[in-house]
C-alpha cells in the first residue's frame, strides 16, 4: 500500500441529480491533496449531468460519461452500501461518498486519507446570478410578493408529502408569497396558483440562489440549496423530511421540519428509498448487525392514494408557521 499521490485521478460520479451534487465533496477533499503537489495532480471527473459541474474549478477534466474509460477509474455508484440512509450512526452523505472513495483508491493500492469535511458547493458565474436576480424580481413586481420556490416531486414515494398539504400552504399563505414550482419536463403543477418554473439545471440552480425562500422534499433541489448556500440566506430553506434523517440529507442553517411518533418511530429513517428492500436487507442486517425493518411494502401505508405517515406527520400548520414567522 502506497501513500505516495498519483499524478492523476479518475473518478465517475453517481448519475442522480442530487448525488452529482454531493460527489463536489469528494473533489474538494481529493483536491485537497492532489493541488498541493508540485507539480499538482489532475483530477478527471466523469459525469452524466456534466452542466452541474461546469463551474468547478477544482475539476481539471470533466467528461461525458461516453470517455467513460474501461478501467483506471474509481466509481462512487454504489457510496451507499456500506452506510445507507437507516444505518446508525448517522452521518451526512457527503461523509458516505468521501468514505467510499478512500476505500476505492485503497482498492488500487492508494493508502490516501481525505479530509471528510469538505462539503458539497456549486459555483454560478456573475451572469447567471443577474439573471437569475433579475427574473425573480420581475416575478416579485408582477405579482407584488416574495417569491418562494417549492420543489414538490421527487423520486421515491415515500418522500412525498400529500398533495392536499401544499395546496392548503398555498391556499393559506398565497397572498402573502408568490410561489414557484421548479418542475421537470412533463411533470405537472401541484397547484393551479402556482408558477411554473421549467428550466434547466443551471437556471434552476440559479433560481434557488435568487428565490427569498425555498421550500423542498428529500430531493435533487435539497442537495441543490446546500451546495449554494453562499448564496442563500441562512434558514430559508424548509426541508419536509419524514422517511429521511435530517442529519443524513439535510445542511446547516436549513429549517428541518421531521416529526416522530410512536406509530412511526419504529422505522424512521425509512429503508425504502430504492435502494433496500427484502434480501438485501437481510443481507445488511448479517453484515452489520443492525436490525432493519422491512420496507419492501411500509406498514405505515395510509388511505388509497399510498400516503407515508412519517410524511403526514410534518403538517401544513407548521410549514405555514415557519414561512409566517410563527414558529
Amino acid at each position: 500500500m502506497q501513500n505516495k499521490h498519483p499524478k492523476e485521478i479518475h473518478v465517475k460520479v453517481p448519475d442522480a441529480l442530487g448525488d452529482t451534487i454531493i460527489s463536489t465533496a469528494v473533489i474538494g477533499a481529493l483536491s485537497n491533496l492532489l493541488h498541493q503537489d508540485s507539480p499538482p495532480g489532475d483530477i478527471h471527473v466523469y459525469a452524466k449531468n456534466t452542466s452541474l459541474l461546469e463551474m468547478c474549478s477544482l475539476i481539471d477534466e470533466l467528461h461525458p460519461i461516453s470517455e467513460l474509460p474501461r478501467d483506471g477509474y474509481i466509481s462512487l455508484d454504489k457510496y451507499l452500501d456500506k452506510q445507507p440512509h437507516i444505518t446508525p450512526p448517522f452521518m451526512p452523505l457527503s461523509w458516505c461518498m468521501i468514505d467510499e472513495a478512500e476505500s476505492k483508491l485503497q482498492e488500487r493500492g492508494l493508502d490516501l486519507k481525505l479530509n471528510h469535511y469538505f462539503k458539497p458547493e456549486i459555483i454560478l458565474t456573475d451572469d447567471e446570478l443577474r439573471k437569475g436576480d433579475d427574473e425573480l424580481r420581475e416575478l416579485k413586481q408582477k405579482y407584488g410578493k416574495d417569491v418562494v420556490w417549492i420543489s414538490t416531486k421527487s423520486s421515491s414515494p415515500n418522500k412525498d408529502w400529500p398533495q392536499e398539504y401544499w395546496k392548503e400552504v398555498i391556499s393559506a399563505v398565497g397572498n402573502e408569497f408568490t410561489f414557484l414550482e421548479l418542475l421537470a419536463p412533463g411533470q405537472a403543477p401541484v397547484d393551479e396558483k402556482i408558477v411554473e418554473g421549467r428550466y434547466g439545471l443551471r437556471e434552476t440552480l440559479t433560481a434557488i440562489a435568487s428565490a427569498y425562500r425555498g421550500i423542498t422534499l428529500d430531493t435533487f433541489t435539497l442537495h441543490a440549496a446546500g451546495a449554494l448556500q453562499h448564496y442563500v440566506l441562512p434558514q430559508s430553506v424548509i426541508t419536509l423530511l419524514g422517511s429521511s434523517h435530517p442529519l443524513v440529507v439535510s445542511y446547516p442553517e436549513f429549517t428541518d421540519l421531521f416529526e416522530k411518533s410512536e406509530k412511526t418511530e419504529q422505522c424512521q429513517p425509512c429503508g425504502n428509498h430504492g435502494y433496500f428492500s427484502g434480501g438485501k436487507l437481510r443481507e445488511l442486517e448479517r453484515q452489520l448487525g443492525v436490525p432493519f425493518h422491512d420496507c419492501s411494502r411500509c406498514t405505515f401505508l395510509e388511505g388509497s392514494k399510498d400516503e407515508y405517515a412519517c410524511m403526514k406527520q410534518v403538517t401544513p400548520e407548521m410549514v405555514i408557521d415557519n414561512l409566517l414567522g410563527l414558529e
